[in-house]
């Protein structure tokens, strides 16, 4: 039985991580590879910007 199915893998930093892939649905099941670098920048930049939308939507003006 032939069914549309792709299983690609890729190597990220010396490591082979494996994937599958629905054609038909566009599912994809697999390893993602996370930054702690690009987590820790993300959430660093954005406390500033929520605080700054808070102080103009929330806190009134006199």
């Amino acid at each position: 039985m032939l069914l549309p199915v792709w299983f690609p893998a890729y190597l990220h930093v010396g490591k082979v991580r494996p994937v599958m892939v629905d054609a038909r649905t566009g599912g994809v099941l697999g390893e993602r590879p996370y930054s702690a670098a690009k987590i820790t920048l993300a959430s660093v930049g954005g406390a500033p910007l929520t605080a700054l939308v808070v102080l103009l939507v929330v806190v009134p003006r006199e």
